[in-house]
């Protein structure tokens, strides 16, 4: 019970405690927010920081983006794989390819070209390049091309 000079509510052991004052009320008060302020921090850290979550993120697109890189190139370089294969082993692929590369055909054979990739079109055609004579020389290059040329 409270005795005579004591204030009800308290006991014996709070006889000797300051009642707390108003310059530990800012100390409490600044620590507290120092402590929200370090805790903000750290979670800007997290988020923002040279490996924050964002920059995972980024790194994971980043990821993704270059397995289907990968995944494009690889079926490319398959596709050329079985060309390589085709041309080593297969006489009608390797017909194919001289005829579409150099314009080849066989003698007495009419070649016919169809579509927008004419390559007798003035556009698509390559200009010559102008002979120069060598010295004392004819401008032809071979007797064949001048037996042409008569």
């Amino acid at each position: 019970m409270a005795g005579a000079g004591e204030k009800p509510g308290r006991g014996k052991a709070a006889r000797g405690a300051v009642a707390p004052t108003r310059e530990h009320a800012l100390r409490g008060t600044a620590l507290r927010w120092a402590v929200y302020l370090l805790a903000a921090l750290g979670w800007i850290y997290a988020l923002f920081g040279s490996e924050g979550l964002f920059r995972q993120y980024e790194r994971l697109q980043q990821r993704d983006a270059l397995r289907a890189k990968l995944s494009a190139e690889r079926a490319v370089n398959d596709e050329i794989r079985r060309d390589v294969e085709a041309l080593k082993s297969d006489d009608l692929r390797i017909e194919q390819e001289i005829r579409r590369r150099l314009d080849y055909q066989r003698p007495g054979e009419i070649v016919l070209i169809t579509g927008e990739d004419d390559p007798l079109a003035p556009e698509n055609r390559k200009k010559p390049k102008p002979a120069t004579p060598a010295a004392g020389g004819s401008v032809l290059a071979s007797p064949a091309a001048a037996a042409t040329q008569k």
